[in-house]
């Protein structure tokens, strides 16, 4: 039998902010370790990255935040928002942004990636 792959958008709460902390820094150091020095990294995430930044950008009305948990572990997440610019021929219509997207590379071979699109669209 599979694993079984559940993608949730999130609220605010200290277990969302837990999960999205440990997300973000695994998927930066993922995909950055080879080019940033460990401290311009951690200086980078620290300064971008809070448990208050995260809330307020959860409780923010304009965003949703979505995680993909693979057997009940967090192995991915995207952030979608209403705001920002909209080209022409969109102009009066609810657009939606896809502002981040990541998948842990340890989940690359699961379904999670499908689910955590199919639940962006």
């Amino acid at each position: 039998m599979g694993a079984e792959i559940i993608t949730k958008f999130r609220v605010a709460s200290d277990e969302t902010v837990s999960q999205l902390l440990h997300l973000i820094t695994t998927s930066a150091e993922e995909r950055f370790s080879k080019t940033l020095t460990p401290a311009a990294l951690t200086q980078y995430l620290s300064n971008r990255y809070t448990p208050k930044t995260l809330v307020d950008q959860i409780n923010n009305f304009a965003n949703q935040w979505l995680i993909t948990y693979v057997d009940g572990v967090p192995a991915g997440y995207a952030f979608l928002t209403s705001r920002g610019p909209v080209q022409e021929g969109y102009a009066g219509k609810k657009v939606v942004h896809l502002v981040d997207f990541e998948i842990l590379h340890a989940y690359a071979d699961t379904v999670a990636r499908q689910s955590l699109i199919e639940k962006c669209m």
